[in-house]
C-alpha cells in the first residue's frame, strides 16, 4: 500500500509494503494538522497517484470559499472518514468576537470588516449549529402581513413618460396595504431599505423581491422582483413577510446585518454568545463535478452554502427548479455516497443534472435545506442528455424549503430508471417526491421511476397550495409509487393531496400504498391517461377521498381494490363538480373512446358513521351510483382496522376487505431500515424527525384578514385593481363603464383620523343606451360575513336620469338570496328597505350624500344614517331586513340608467367588528 503526503510543492511517497506486485490501493490522508490540509490538496495528490485511490480524512473541519471541483482526472477515487472520524467540508466561516449590547439582556453584537468593506455578504447564519432566523415582521410562525390592492402609476410614475409597459409592470411588482402595516415598514431606514426583502408566497412557488421605494402616505410598496405572478391574483389573501432590517430584530433567535458590518444577534435562553459557534456561508458550491467516474465519498459531512439574492429578487414558476444544489454532477457515472451527512445549505442538497448514470446515495442524513433535497435530471425543455439509474436508498431527507419554501424533497424531472426507496422524506413546505416535469400530454423521458417504501410526511404546513406526497407531472410510463405511508399534508387555500396526478400524467401505477389525513384528498388527479390506483388504504381525507378535475374523453384512471374510510360529518367521498365526474356524452366522443372515462371497481368503503352519504354533494345515492356502472363489485363495510382512532390501519382477522381481493402488506416497512451500518439508530434518528405534537395547530393554514374597506378615497388609483377574488366589476362594453375619474369627489369631510388633503377622484358607474341588462354596471364586494357587527358606508351622486341602487345580499347563487340593507335613488328622493318604501330625504341631482349602514348580522335590523353635502342628517334606527336575510356575503352598487348618464361613490367603508 502506497501513503502519500505532501510537503510545501515535493511529493514523498512512502512505500508501506514490500514489494510492488503486493501494492494495493493508494491512500492519501487528509488532516487539518497533517502535510495535506485542504480537500483541493488531497484531490491534486489523488490526481497524480495511480488509480483506484483511497482518501482517509481525518477529523477536523475543513473551511472552502469554494466548490471542490472534480473532473475526469478524478475518477476512480473515494474519499472515506477514518475510523471513528467526523471530518466536516464547510462552505462557512466562523464567526466571533461577540459582545453583549450595554443595557439588554440577551442581545449580542461583532463587527465584520469583509461586510463592512464590501468583501463580504450572508443572508444564513448558524448559531451552535442550528439556523437562525433573519429578522422579520411578522414574526415566524406568526402568520402575515397582507396587501389590499395593487398600485398605480399614480403612486409610482414611470420613469420614462408614457412609458406604456410601467402599468403592466405594476402588477407584478407594487402594492397598497393598510395603515398598521405602514406603521412597521416606515421603521425601514433609508440606508436599510435596498437590503430588505419580502417574501410572497404565490400558490405553488413562493418568490422574493427586493424593496425599491416605500410611499407612505399612499400606503404603497414598490419592488424588484420576478414578473411571473400577478399580485393579488393566484392568491387574492396577498400574503407577504418582510426580512432584514433592525427594528424587526425583536425576538429569540432573530439576527440582523447592516452593510457597515454590524452583525446583530437577540440570543436564546442560556445561550452565551461568547462561547458559542457561530458560522456563516462564503462558498456558492461544495463540489462541483463533470465527467467523473467511480467516485465515493463515504462518512463525510458537507455544510454551509452560500446564496444571496440579486438586486432584482428571485423567482421561478414552481418547485425552486432554477436553484442548484451544494453539491452538482453532469455527465459522470457511478457516483456513489455512503454514510454522508448533507446539510446547512441554501439551495438543494445534491443534485445528478444531466448525464449522469449509476449514481448511489444511501444511508445519508439530509436536512436543514434551504431549498429541497435531492434532484435527479433536468427541467429544462429539449435535455439532450438525460440522468438515469440514480438510487437513493435508506436516507433521511429532512427539514426542506428554509428559504425557498417552494422545494421538492426529492425532485425527479427528466431523469428515467430511479428508484427512491426506503427514504424518511418530511418536513417540508411543498411536495414530498415529485416525477415528470412534463405538462401535458407531450414526449417524456421521465420513465420507469420506481418510489417504493418511503415515510413520506408532514408537508405544506398551510404555507403553500396545489402540491402533495406524491407529485407527478406528464407521461410517465412504468412508474409505479408503491409502499409508501403518506400523512399530514396540510395546504394553504387548496390542495394538500396525497397521492396527485397533475396534468398530463400517464402510466403511472400507485399501490400498496398507506395515505392518510391530508387537508384535502388522498387522490387527485388533475388531468392525465391510464393510471392506475389500486390496493391502496385511503382514509381521512380532510375535504374529500377522491378528486377528478377535468373530464376527458380518455381511459383517465381505474381506482380498484382499495379500503377508502372518511368521516362524512366532515368531508366528502368525492371532490369536484358532478360534471367532472360524469362520462363523457356519446356524442362527445370520437371513435375508438370510452364509454366510461374512468373505472372504479371492487373497493371497499367505509364511513366510519356506518351509513353511506349521497355522494358528491347529494349528487348520486350509492345506489343510483352503482347503477350507472360505477363501482362493480365494491362494498360498504367496516375494514375491520386494529385502532383506526390511533391509526393503526393493520387488519385485524375476518376483514371484509379480503372480498374485494384486497391484498394486505407490511405497514412497519415504509420509511428508513434498522439495517445497514447504523442499525437501530437510524430509524429512531428518523422518527425523531416525524414528532409534530402540535401539528393540528401549527399546520393550520394562518386565517386569512377579514375582508375589509378601511376607506377607500380612490385618491391614489388612475383605475381599478383587476377583478379579484373579493371584488367584481360588471360591464358589457357598449359604451358603459366603471372607471375611477378626477370629475367629481365628495366634499363631505372624511372620518376622524383618516388620511387628509383635497378631495379630487371618485369612482364612475357610466352607463349607456341599449344594454342587455338594466342592472349594468354594477360593481360588488364580497365580504362573505358570517356573524358580527357590519359597517357600511359610501358617497354618493348622481347626474340626471342615473336612478341607483345599493344593497347587502345574502348569497347571490339562484333567485333566493336574502336583501338586508337597501338604498335607492330616483328623481331627486332617497329611499331606503326593500320595495323602496321609506323616503329618507329629497337628494337633488349632482348633490352629494353620506350613507352609513349598521347591522347586527342575525337580528334582522338594520341602522342609517344619512348626512348631505349641505349638513342635513337623517336618522332611522330599527330597520327591517328581509325575512331571511343573516349574512353579508355581497355589496352591491348598480346604476340603473338607460341613457348616458353616471353615479359617482366616493370613501368607500365595509368592516365588520
Amino acid at each position: 500500500m502506497m501513503r502519500f503526503s505532501q510537503k510545501f510543492s515535493k511529493w514523498v511517497f512512502v512505500i508501506l509494503s514490500a514489494g510492488m506486485g503486493s501494492l494495493g490501493a493508494a491512500e492519501i490522508v487528509l488532516s487539518v494538522d497533517g502535510d495535506i490540509k485542504t480537500p483541493e490538496a488531497a484531490r491534486d495528490a489523488a490526481r497524480a497517484a495511480t488509480k483506484p485511490v483511497k482518501v482517509i480524512v481525518q477529523g477536523g473541519r475543513y473551511e472552502m470559499t469554494g466548490p471542490l471541483v472534480l473532473g475526469a482526472d478524478d475518477s476512480g477515487v473515494t474519499w472515506e472518514a477514518a475510523a471513528d472520524a467526523k471530518p466536516v467540508f464547510s462552505g462557512g466561516k466562523k464567526i466571533g468576537g461577540w459582545t453583549k449590547v450595554e443595557g439588554t439582556e440577551n442581545l449580542w453584537k461583532t463587527e465584520v470588516p469583509e461586510v463592512r468593506d464590501g468583501k463580504w455578504y450572508f443572508q444564513q447564519l448558524w448559531v451552535n449549529d442550528q439556523r437562525a432566523t433573519r429578522a422579520r415582521t411578522p414574526n415566524a410562525g406568526k402568520g402575515f402581513l397582507h396587501m389590499r390592492s395593487q398600485a398605480s402609476s399614480e403612486i409610482f410614475p414611470a420613469e420614462k413618460p408614457g412609458d406604456e409597459k410601467w402599468d403592466l409592470a405594476l402588477k407584478y411588482s407594487s402594492f397598497v396595504t393598510d395603515r398598521e402595516t405602514m406603521d412597521l415598514l416606515k421603521q425601514v431606514k433609508d440606508e436599510e431599505l435596498s437590503d430588505v426583502s419580502i417574501t410572497i408566497p404565490h400558490t405553488w412557488d413562493v418568490h422574493h423581491y427586493r424593496v425599491s421605494k416605500i410611499d407612505l402616505g399612499a400606503q404603497a410598496v414598490l419592488m424588484k422582483g420576478p414578473k411571473i405572478r400577478e399580485l393579488l391574483t393566484y392568491e387574492p389573501d396577498g400574503r407577504f413577510f418582510v426580512e432584514n432590517y433592525r427594528a424587526a430584530l425583536d425576538v429569540p433567535g432573530e439576527w440582523f446585518m447592516n452593510r457597515k458590518g454590524e452583525l446583530f444577534y437577540l440570543a436564546l435562553p442560556g445561550e452565551d454568545m461568547a462561547k458559542a459557534e457561530v458560522v456563516a456561508p462564503v462558498a456558492e458550491m461544495l463540489v462541483k463535478a463533470a465527467g467523473v467516474k467511480d467516485l465515493t465519498f463515504k462518512g463525510i459531512a458537507f455544510e454551509h452554502q452560500q446564496w444571496v439574492m440579486g438586486p432584482d429578487g428571485f423567482g421561478i414558476s414552481q418547485a425552486a427548479q432554477t436553484m442548484g444544489a451544494a453539491l452538482e454532477f453532469d455527465d459522470s457515472e457511478r457516483i456513489t455516497f455512503d454514510q454522508c451527512e448533507i446539510s446547512h445549505v441554501a439551495g438543494y442538497a445534491l443534485w445528478f443534472h444531466q448525464g449522469c448514470r449509476e449514481a448511489l446515495v444511501q444511508h445519508c442524513h439530509i436536512h436543514d435545506l434551504g431549498a429541497g433535497g435531492v434532484r435527479m435530471g433536468a427541467t429544462s425543455k429539449g435535455a439532450q442528455n438525460p440522468t438515469s439509474f440514480v438510487t437513493l436508498d435508506n436516507n433521511i431527507i429532512q427539514h426542506g424549503g428554509r428559504m425557498f419554501p417552494d422545494a421538492v424533497g426529492v425532485f425527479i424531472g427528466h431523469s428515467s430508471d430511479n428508484r427512491v426507496t426506503h427514504n424518511d422524506i418530511g418536513d417540508f413546505y411543498y411536495t414530498g417526491i415529485s416525477a415528470g416535469w412534463h405538462w401535458g400530454y407531450g414526449e417524456t423521458v421521465s420513465h420507469r421511476n420506481l418510489m417504493e417504501n418511503n415515510h413520506i410526511h408532514h408537508l405544506g404546513w398551510g404555507f403553500t397550495s396545489d402540491m402533495g406526497g406524491f407529485y407527478g407531472l406528464g407521461a410517465a410510463f412504468g412508474t409505479v409509487v408503491r409502499g409508501n405511508h403518506i400523512h399530514h399534508v396540510s395546504s394553504y387555500r387548496y390542495g394538500g393531496w396525497g397521492l396527485y396526478t397533475d396534468e398530463g400524467s400517464a402510466g403511472v401505477v400507485m399501490e400498496n400504498n398507506l395515505v392518510h389525513d391530508t387537508s384535502e384528498s388522498l387522490f387527485h388527479q388533475h388531468y392525465g391517461y391510464y393510471n392506475t390506483v389500486r390496493n391502496n388504504i385511503l382514509a381521512f381525507g380532510g375535504k374529500a377521498q377522491l378528486q377528478r378535475s377535468r373530464n376527458e374523453a380518455r381511459l383517465s384512471f381505474i381506482v380498484e381494490r382499495n379500503i377508502i374510510v372518511w368521516d362524512p360529518t366532515k368531508s366528502e367521498l368525492l371532490h369536484a363538480a358532478k360534471y367532472n365526474w360524469d362520462f363523457v356524452e356519446l356524442e362527445k366522443r370520437n371513435k375508438g373512446e370510452p364509454a366510461q372515462s374512468y373505472i372504479m371497481r371492487n373497493n371497499l368503503y367505509w364511513p366510519v358513521t356506518g351509513k353511506m352519504p349521497e355522494l358528491l354533494a347529494k349528487t348520486w345515492t350509492w345506489d343510483e351510483w352503482r347503477k350507472t356502472g360505477r363501482d362493480a363489485g365494491s362494498v360498504v363495510a367496516d375494514p375491520l382496522f386494529e385502532n383506526i382512532e390511533k391509526r393503526d390501519f393493520r387488519l385485524k382477522e375476518g376483514s371484509p376487505a379480503s372480498k374485494i381481493g384486497f391484498k394486505p402488506w407490511d405497514l412497519t416497512v415504509a420509511g428508513v431500515r434498522n439495517d445497514g451500518p447504523r442499525g437501530k439508530e437510524w430509524r429512531a434518528k428518523a422518527l425523531k424527525g416525524a414528532q409534530y405534537p402540535n401539528w393540528e395547530v401549527e399546520a393550520k393554514p394562518w386565517p386569512s384578514p377579514p375582508y375589509e374597506v378601511k376607506l377607500e378615497t380612490f385618491e391614489y388609483r388612475s383605475k381599478l385593481p383587476p377583478s379579484l377574488l373579493k371584488q367584481r366589476t360588471h360591464v358589457e362594453d357598449k359604451g358603459d363603464a366603471i372607471v375611477v375619474t378626477d370629475e367629481a369627489a365628495s366634499p363631505i369631510a372624511l372620518p376622524e383620523g383618516a388620511p387628509g388633503g383635497k378631495a379630487k377622484r371618485s369612482l364612475k358607474l357610466q352607463d349607456a343606451e341599449g344594454l342587455t341588462q338594466s342592472y349594468n354596471p354594477h360593481y360588488q364586494l364580497m365580504p362573505e360575513y358570517e356573524a358580527g357587527t357590519v359597517t357600511w358606508s359610501f358617497d354618493v351622486m348622481a347626474k340626471e336620469d342615473a336612478p341607483w341602487y345599493a344593497e347587502m345580499r345574502s348569497p347571490t347563487e339562484g333567485p333566493d338570496y336574502k336583501v338586508g340593507p337597501r338604498l335607492s335613488w330616483k328623481n331627486g328622493k332617497l329611499m331606503a328597505g326593500l320595495g323602496d318604501k321609506l323616503k329618507v330625504l329629497d337628494l337633488p341631482a349632482g348633490k352629494w350624500a353620506r350613507i352609513e349602514t349598521t347591522a347586527v348580522l342575525g337580528s334582522g335590523k338594520w341602522d342609517l344614517v344619512v348626512t348631505a353635502e349641505d349638513g342635513t342628517k337623517v336618522i332611522h334606527e330599527g330597520l327591517a331586513a328581509q325575512e331571511g336575510w343573516a349574512v353579508a356575503n355581497v355589496v352591491l352598487w348598480s346604476s340603473m340608467g338607460t341613457t348616458n348618464t353616471a353615479v359617482y361613490l366616493d370613501n368607500l367603508r365595509l368592516f365588520r367588528k
